[in-house]
């Protein structure tokens, strides 16, 4: 999503995705796994409690099913004097089904994960960003209801429940609530398959070597920007104006491709490095759930 933006309002500046990590002790944690269920359904919200994080639909909808089910909903983080969330649980008749706790440790912060059956990571908007809460929700193998926004959209549909924005975003959250309150097995599916996703795709050793293959690439490149910032200076002393010279200067852009593609200015990276980068987490069985990062 980001990438897409950037290469449009940006062209040609390098640009990479890499994903966001999970921590050493995050990846080596245990997964839940199936359980018996537990009364009240445990449902939770983690991190700054902002407008943007859909903290108000939430309550809208567990507002409308309280006399159906029974659950808390906790809110893992630090409230904001410009958001007024205890007025708003108040308004939804919540007071009895809603704790705050304020800022809170990352050893408290990683318990109240363990301990969630749900976990709710909406976004009334997004510039972007990835959850670095959501990526650990995961990671501890919760089952989490997600915006189908910007990069949370992009996650696998079979390890998040994702809520489509638009007017019906209110009834789908009921409906995706109701259900996984209902289904502690799905709940348990959800979770398990989020685990291994992250698990695999966010090990902290894959985004190191993401970094530096960017960073070497960007260093390899910088003689070619030398050699095209050259190309337009010249075309610039013989008059020539990009506006009015489309052809011209499209013509001159193909040339300088193929006389001096991006290959010819990157070199290979050493054997010795390709070597170093180490393979995915596994357990003495081979299953990379079974063993911890490193």
């Amino acid at each position: 999503w980001s990438r897409a933006r950037l290469e449009q309002t940006a062209p040609g500046v390098p640009v990479r995705r890499v994903n966001h990590h999970i921590t050493p002790s995050a990846a080596a944690s245990l997964p839940r796994g199936e359980r018996e269920p537990v009364r009240p359904v445990r449902i939770a919200s983690f991190g700054l409690i902002t407008p943007d994080k859909g903290i108000e639909r939430a309550l809208r909808a567990l507002a409308h099913l309280r006399d159906r089910y029974d659950f808390r909903y906790t809110l893992v983080g630090d409230p904001n004097s410009y958001f007024d969330v205890r007025a708003l649980v108040r308004e939804c008749g919540l007071e009895d089904r809603v704790e705050i706790t304020g800022p809170v440790g990352l050893e408290e912060f990683e318990g109240r994960i363990a301990e969630t059956d749900v976990a709710l990571n909406l976004r009334e908007r997004t510039v972007g960003e990835t959850s670095g809460s959501l990526c650990r929700i995961m990671a501890a193998g919760v089952c989490a209801v997600v915006s189908a926004v910007g990069w949370f959209g992009e996650l696998p549909d079979d390890c998040v429940v994702k809520v489509e924005p638009g007017e019906h975003a209110d009834e789908l959250l009921r409906a995706y609530l109701a259900r996984l309150i209902e289904d502690a097995q799905l709940r348990a599916r959800l979770g398990a398959n989020a685990r291994r996703h992250v698990v695999a795709e966010h090990d902290i050793r894959r985004s190191a070597e993401g970094y530096l293959d960017f960073v070497r690439e960007v260093v390899a490149a910088r003689p070619r920007r030398k050699l095209l910032a050259g190309l337009s200076a010249e075309l610039s002393a013989l008059g020539v104006e990009p506006d009015l010279d489309d052809a011209l200067v499209r013509g001159v852009a193909a040339e300088f491709a193929a006389l001096a593609p991006e290959g010819l200015f990157a070199p290979e990276r050493p054997r010795a490095q390709r070597d170093a980068a180490l393979p995915l987490t596994q357990g003495a069985a081979g299953n990379p759930n079974n063993g911890a990062a490193a």
